[in-house]
């Protein structure tokens, strides 16, 4: 035989999935935690790549510099443009940047996605929070009423 509390947890557990709503929640925010610090990581390896960039690009442009130092400031800037283009290391490099740059676009755009399904899982047990609450007061209401029509003793009997 079992209790009216025990029917209630079946209830809730088999026709309404509480505990599934739940774990659901729990594991939508664990993968928002990983996908956040991968963001964060990627973000820092960027950072790094593009200082790593602009410092390669800069030992380039002095040593050009240096290289072709009759040439008038003009002529080199055009000139630079065109070389740096096609310097096979620098080249390389923006690759790499253009490459991660759409990782992390990625990987942002994933954090929106969960973010999204925290924010559902999140609705669906405040849904259930309050239908269990409706549940609960319906009972209630039924059990006050089951009583009140019993004659009971006064209190100082």
């Amino acid at each position: 035989m079992t209790t009216g509390g025990a029917k209630a947890l079946q209830y809730a557990e088999a026709n309404l999935g509480v505990h599934k709503v739940y774990e659901e929640a729990q594991i939508a925010a664990a993968r928002l935690a990983e996908a956040r610090e991968a963001v964060v990581k990627a973000r820092h390896e960027k950072g790094f790549a593009e200082r790593e960039y602009t410092d390669a690009e800069y030992e380039f442009v002095t040593a050009q510099r240096s290289q072709l130092g009759e040439m008038s400031q003009t002529a080199f800037d055009k000139a630079i443009k065109v070389a740096i283009n096609k310097e096979p290391r620098l080249r390389a490099m923006r690759g790499d940047l253009a490459q991660r740059s759409t990782s992390l676009e990625y990987l942002e755009a994933s954090v929106s996605r969960l973010r999204v399904d925290v924010e559902i899982a999140t609705s669906r047990m405040t849904e259930l929070g309050g239908y269990l609450a409706y549940l609960a007061a319906i009972k209630s209401a039924e059990t006050a009423a089951k009583y009140q029509q019993q004659s009971w003793p006064p209190p100082t009997a």
